[in-house]
């Protein structure tokens, strides 16, 4: 399996009361290492995550409404949030 189809490949999200998921939380929920996620963290295939202090979180919604939209790139998936923020203004 190619690197782009393993990275499509999502099990279905699972439902969490988190607000906000370290690395390895949202490397879980997509079934793949922490390494994994952070290598498309830094090649911008996720979204972007948030920093509080030293820590890195990625928001457990965002994640679920990028997944519905076909895990764009990051870049392209930027522009589709603040498209949408735009709408509802």
């Amino acid at each position: 399996m190619d690197k782009e189809k393993n990275f499509v490949r999502i099990l279905k999200a699972t439902t969490t009361d988190q607000v906000l998921l370290t690395a390895g939380e949202a490397a879980e929920m997509f079934k793949c290492t922490s390494r994994t996620w952070r290598q498309w963290d830094a090649q911008g295939k996720i979204p972007q995550p948030i920093r509080i202090g030293r820590n890195i979180y990625w928001r457990n919604d965002e994640l679920l409404e990028w997944i519905e939209a076909d895990c764009p790139p990051r870049q392209l998936w930027q522009k589709i949030r603040k498209a949408a923020k735009n709408i509802k203004n």
